[in-house]
């Protein structure tokens, strides 16, 4: 994905199998000072949630229509885009879920219409468009009190930050001023990191052994 001059985002894919790039598919995507949150792979489609100024979108390319779509995320008060709170990840039935941590409350906002709108969407549109938009709404699927699952005693205007998502075992990494955590959406266990999460960018990963046993890590690139 590229943002240049023009108020366009543009999408070209590469194939390692023939070593070509395909066509380049754009849509018109205003932005000032832009910062890049999470990206996921839901289905057929490659999303990216991203942040400008007060206002967040979700951008999704479909690999097998070649249409590059602006998904406007769910109707949230503006100061709760801020920062490192929000990620979307891919739900079990194929669909997308939105999550916003705030003040140790973790919505999930779920929209599995939307993927499928939009893919009913690209077979429908005329060969000479690149682009459109979905304006359909979410719905608040369920919240997690995270501060009485993991006993901490929450602070005010003080909020923790969602710092990643493991994506092979449906599982969220949270910071608080206590340490690290582990927290399963599903079961809503919770298991805390050995290291200390600081200031810096964390990319989440798993090792596993001959039986079977997976463990999860972070990876920290500090800044």
């Amino acid at each position: 994905m590229l943002f240049g001059d023009e108020p366009n985002a543009f999408v070209c894919v590469y194939s390692s199998e023939t070593g070509n790039w395909g066509n380049v598919i754009s849509t018109a995507f205003s932005f000032g000072d832009l910062v890049y949150h999470s990206d996921i792979l839901v289905g057929n489609s490659f999303c990216w949630l991203l942040q400008w100024g007060s206002r967040n979108t979700i951008l999704q390319f479909d690999f097998e229509w070649q249409r590059l779509a602006q998904i406007d995320v769910p109707p949230l008060d503006m100061h709760t885009h801020w920062d490192e709170r929000c990620r979307i990840v891919p739900a079990e039935d194929g669909g997308l879920v939105f999550l916003v941590l705030t003040d140790f409350s973790l919505d999930l906002w779920k929209n599995k219409e939307k993927i499928l709108k939009l893919i009913y969407n690209f077979k429908n549109f005329s060969k000479n468009k690149t682009n459109c938009d979905d304006v359909a709404g979410w719905v608040l699927e369920r919240t997690i009190q995270l501060d009485k699952l993991l006993s901490v005693e929450p602070r005010p205007r003080i909020t923790s930050p969602c710092l990643g998502f493991v994506e092979e075992h449906n599982m969220l990494i949270v910071s608080t001023r206590i340490g690290g955590f582990l927290f399963h959406l599903e079961s809503m266990q919770f298991k805390k990191l050995p290291q200390t999460i600081g200031m810096g960018y964390y990319y989440p990963f798993c090792s596993f052994d001959t039986k079977g046993n997976f463990f999860p890590c972070v990876f920290t690139l500090y800044i």
